[in-house]
């Protein structure tokens, strides 16, 4: 598993970021308690999914390095607002979301999620506490739709808002939407911005956190 410094060197990148700023938005996360604590050498400590999706939604959703801790917190606890369906195969449309979370759910808990299906299909065994209650519900997907679930995730800011839309290829596209962020960037005078990022990134942090 990764050190914390490896997982900032792969934020940082995968974000198209200076590494210092990530190390900068790490190191926030940890003196807040929300990362696990580091140590030196053999001692370091490890890192996770949790640590890895708070850091991605630290960077996301904030250009201050001072906001760190508010944007990771009040970002992850935002709830599922909604959902829609988009079917290319109608055979198959169910009133169900395809994904294993619904509304009472957080975006941290999506994000986990997300991190634990995509370590799935690489091949990577999950071994997060936070993560290991949702592997039967990933592992039911998967057998629902045997083609992968690829992500994409619209962090938006100042406002705190998120888009998360899940694709199965050629089959359905799933959209969930987190602080209602269509409504509140209607507001006159609020300029909104977003960083994307999707499955790509979420499967290179995978491969640095299962290193050995």
């Amino acid at each position: 598993m990764a050190i914390a410094s490896e997982l900032a060197t792969i934020t940082a990148s995968m974000a198209d970021k200076p590494e210092a700023v990530a190390i900068h938005h790490l190191r926030n996360l940890r003196d807040a308690g929300l990362i696990s604590k580091s140590g030196r050498g053999p001692s370091a400590a490890q890192m996770e999914i949790k640590d890895a999706a708070l850091l991605l939604l630290a960077m996301a959703g904030t250009e201050r390095l001072k906001d760190s801790v508010v944007t990771a917190t009040t970002l992850g606890n935002l709830r599922a607002e909604s959902f829609k369906q988009i079917w290319q195969r109608k055979q198959y449309r169910t009133r169900r979301a395809i994904f294993p979370l619904g509304e009472k759910h957080t975006l941290l808990e999506f994000l986990g999620c997300a991190f634990a299906s995509s370590a799935i299909e690489l091949g990577i065994r999950v071994e997060d506490q936070d993560a290991s209650d949702l592997i039967y519900l990933i592992r039911s997907l998967q057998r629902t739709y045997p083609k992968p679930a690829r992500f994409s995730f619209d962090i938006l800011y100042p406002i705190f808002g998120a888009i998360l839309e899940i694709e199965i290829p050629n089959l359905v596209r799933e959209t969930w939407y987190f602080g209602r962020p269509s409504r509140k960037a209607g507001k006159e005078g609020e300029f909104t911005r977003s960083c994307r990022f999707g499955s790509p990134t979420l499967d290179e942090i995978n491969k640095v956190l299962s290193q050995p």
